[in-house]
């Protein structure tokens, strides 16, 4: 069939061939006029059609977006998003058919298309009603699958906190010592107790609670302080020494960010000469590898790398471990925001109020996000909605996994994410190739090389021809 699919449904589902001399142009081009303006193609909008109505929850957002938001019955493709739509209703009621899905009698006519209703069972009696599967009855609620609503966060939606970290791109350590964009800072990196004040980009500044920050102050023990506010960064703060450790503290500028990093740093162990002076340090035990990068928008991402580094809780004086963040510091050995990193079991690095409660000999794995207000996810996934967009999965159609998508090379069409550069959108659900494919607004994607575009419809070069708009059999009648 080459005739616009609402012209198709007018004609009777089936029909094969439109001789042009048959075809009322004006009264049917006024009926495609309107399907438009509405932008269903059955002309009707859907909040006056009740089809659907007897379902709740799921079932309910598939059957009105297949029987009443796309019409899919009206359409003599497959096109892609019905098919899911279809598919996601079969898997829901076990091989159900949806109500809008015309019901085939014995009697019907040989030449209906069995594209028509995909969704039908030889073994289905005429009678059959739509409601007869029980999975399908109004009380299916999204809540009965774990996965039927996954753009909600598993998380309380409050702020500022730790959240669950971007997964695309991932968040991950990312070693300094031998990175020639880095800056070792030659005061923290061998010393013993200190700070260091630096100095950040003349481009970047880093927000803290709402106040925009040229620097801040490195501690040698394993932390940031922003003096101004007596507030704490803890990466992994304890009694560190890099003085008499083989590694140091890094400091690196990325594109709008900025990363602090604490690489081979161990442990303070005491002195060698104990009662004398001046006292002599010795060699430090274990090691810290820990990294904050700080954001201008006030997210800090707080890395560690257990490859090579291990807590030493056994040393004499050694302070536990803690890491977390303080608005300002109270004073009262605890931290305002403590880190949640979990280790690979599920079990906490960090209590409560920040201190560690992990194995000595260990070394936390992994990244935990904190940021100043409560993050965009996107099907669970956090995202940045001013350069990436989320794919699928709103209100409409929340039973579909989206997908985070980059704003400045990709689209959303519909569920699927496409190259601008290379493909567009046709009809706002299927995906084309510019290269090879042409889209005639309501019906495509097709090979140009053998089709054209009539009105809002499709025709093929070599048999058909358009006429007025419409597509009709040979060439167009003389007048």
């Amino acid at each position: 069939m080459n005739l616009p699919r609402l012209l198709t449904a007018l004609l009777a589902f089936g029909s094969t061939v439109v001789p042009a001399e048959s075809i009322d142009f004006v009264q049917v081009k006024e009926r495609l006029l309107r399907s438009r303006s509405l932008k269903t193609p059955d002309g009707e909008t859907p909040a006056t059609e009740t089809v659907c109505a007897m379902y709740e929850g799921e079932a309910y957002g598939i059957c009105n977006a297949f029987c009443e938001a796309k019409d899919c019955i009206y359409s003599p493709l497959e096109i892609k998003s019905c098919d899911k739509l279809r598919e996601k209703w079969e898997d829901l009621t076990d091989g159900g058919r949806l109500p809008c899905a015309p019901t085939m009698s014995p009697t019907a006519s040989p030449t209906m298309s069995p594209t028509k209703s995909p969704t039908k069972s030889p073994s289905a009696s005429p009678t059959e009603s739509p409601t007869k599967s029980p999975t399908a009855a109004p009380t299916t609620s999204p809540t009965e699958s774990p996965t039927a609503n996954p753009t909600e966060s598993p998380i309380p939606q409050a702020a500022p906190g730790f959240y669950p970290c971007p997964t695309d791109p991932g968040v991950a350590f990312t070693s300094l010592a031998s990175d020639g964009g880095a800056v070792e800072l030659a005061t923290v990196s061998d010393c013993n107790d200190c700070e260091e004040t630096v100095i950040l980009p003349d481009d970047f500044t880093f927000n803290w609670f709402g106040v925009d920050l040229t620097a801040v102050d490195v501690g040698s023990d394993g932390y940031i302080l922003i003096p101004e506010f007596d507030g704490y960064i803890y990466i992994l703060a304890s009694d560190l020494i890099p003085e008499t450790s083989t590694g140091g503290i890094y400091t690196k500028a990325n594109d709008g960010s900025f990363t602090i990093s604490v690489e081979g740093v161990g442990f303070f162990d005491g002195y060698v000469n104990p009662g004398e002076s001046p006292l002599v340090p010795k060699t430090a035990v274990g090691k810290v590898n820990a990294q904050a990068t700080l954001f201008e928008d006030g997210r800090i991402f707080m890395c560690f790398d257990d490859s090579t580094g291990s807590i030493q809780l056994q040393c004499p004086g050694c302070s536990i471990p803690f890491s977390g963040l303080d608005d300002n510091n109270p004073q009262d050995c605890t931290v305002d925001y403590p880190n949640p990193l979990l280790d690979a079991d599920g079990h906490a690095y960090f209590d409560a109020n920040g201190f560690w409660v992990g194995d000595a000999g260990t070394h936390p794995d992994g990244c935990a996000c904190f940021y100043p207000d409560t993050p965009t996810y996107c099907g669970g996934v956090v995202y940045d909605p001013a350069t990436q967009g989320c794919c699928g999965g709103d209100e409409v159609y929340p039973f579909f996994v989206p997908e985070v998508y980059t704003l400045a090379t990709e689209g959303c069409c519909f569920l699927d994410v496409y190259n601008l550069a290379s493909e567009g959108c046709c009809r706002g659900d299927e995906v084309y190739t510019f290269a090879t494919e042409l889209c005639c607004d309501s019906i495509g994607p097709y090979t140009f090389a053998e089709q054209g575009c009539c009105f809002f419809g499709l025709y093929t070069l070599a048999t058909q021809d358009c006429c007025d708009d419409f597509v009709v059999e040979g060439t167009c009648p003389v007048r």
